[in-house]
């Protein structure tokens, strides 16, 4: 690159770091404020957040999982307070975006929230043909080519893809050059495990959703199943899951008790 290419890079990079950072704080104070995280909480959260390794590498690496974050607080709001306009567009752009949020389609479904559903797909569907004339249709009929062979790359056993295929396959699924020594040779078992906990995760929130309805606790479960169940995901991913713990936190301190807390603990240390 020329010293000029250089510079305009890297004044890019700090102008898309700063909006990042300006949407991730957005979230987080919606988050806190609606949630009724106030007060003392703030510094706690504020530190927390300033240590979370997903989003510093989220940051360092120019991703968009800040954006998305901003998008997703934005869902949870349309969400808790029944504005479909709100929910549905935020959620297509998710999905138009980076494919993110995928759960919540079906949890809308069960839920019956029919416009909020309506506003996502002509959302996604706005932005994919405003995109056309710069991308063309051939780059989405290539994109929709590669999602259809998504989990096929041996790659996806290393320990690198924190998901529970990932996991699965590197346990079971050996390759010479991704995973040369797993625990034991069953492919057929990883990809079996894999399906077992997609089945069990979506199915045992679908459930929750129906019997219980609408809430903070429903939303995040779909939100941490989407990203624990997307074969791909990485660190940076896990930006996401800042909307789930400050949802969770603030369940979990109206009604503290000793294991909620410790199990919540526990959950955002692994993370």
């Amino acid at each position: 690159y020329s010293s000029a290419a250089s510079d305009v890079y890297k004044r890019q990079r700090w102008v898309w770091a700063v909006f990042s950072t300006a949407c991730v704080l957005g979230a987080v104070g919606l988050l806190m404020r609606a949630a009724g995280l106030q007060g003392a909480g703030l510094p706690l959260v504020l530190a927390g957040l300033l240590s979370y390794h997903p989003w510093k590498a989220d940051l360092a690496l120019g991703q968009v999982y800040g954006l998305l974050l901003g998008l997703l607080t934005l869902a949870w709001y349309g969400y808790r307070r029944d504005r479909p306009v709100v929910l549905g567009t935020a959620l297509g752009l998710l999905l138009a975006f980076k494919m993110t949020g995928l759960l919540l389609w079906p949890l809308l479904a069960v839920q019956r929230r029919w416009r909020a559903l309506a506003w996502a797909a002509g959302t996604a569907l706005a932005v994919i043909g405003l995109s056309l004339p710069w991308l063309g249709a051939a780059a989405w009929r290539a994109y929709g080519s590669v999602l259809l062979h998504l989990t096929d790359h041996p790659s996806l056993a290393v320990t690198a893809y924190q998901t529970q295929l990932g996991f699965c396959r590197h346990l079971f699924a050996p390759d010479a050059v991704w995973n040369p020594a797993p625990l034991g040779v069953a492919p057929w078992l990883s990809d079996l495990l894999w399906a077992a906990s997609v089945l069990g995760f979506l199915g045992g929130s679908l459930y929750a959703a129906g019997v219980g309805g609408s809430s903070d606790a429903v939303f995040a479960a779909f939100t941490v199943a989407g990203v624990i169940l997307n074969p791909y995901a990485l660190d940076y991913h896990y930006t996401l899951l800042v909307l789930p713990i400050l949802v969770l936190l603030a369940s979990g301190l109206r009604k503290p008790t000793g294991p909620t807390m410790t199990v919540l603990t526990a959950a955002v240390l692994l993370t």
